[in-house]
């Protein structure tokens, strides 16, 4: 459900902004809205199977936190940090 509802921001981001490499801050941010989007529905699909290893949950996990971290970092403490 959440992926589902998740869709029209990806689909925002992508269309409004799409991927920009105009300086290293905005290029990060821009791949890593890309991982998250991919990450987000691998650990969707991760905790629907019983098939996997005990070990892809946290991983999909842990790689989900790293990317929220880079995509704030990379916006809003920017943002906030500026004079």
């Amino acid at each position: 459900m959440l992926l589902v509802l998740s869709l029209p921001i990806a689909y925002h981001c992508i269309t409004a902004y799409g991927v920009q490499m105009d300086s290293a801050r905005v290029a990060l941010h821009s791949l890593a809205g890309c991982f998250f989007y991919g990450a987000f529905a691998a650990k969707v699909l991760i905790v629907r199977s019983r098939h996997l290893p005990g070990w892809a949950l946290p991983l999909a996990g842990g790689t989900l936190v790293t990317l929220i971290a880079i995509l704030w970092s990379s916006a809003a403490l920017w943002q906030l940090a500026q004079p």
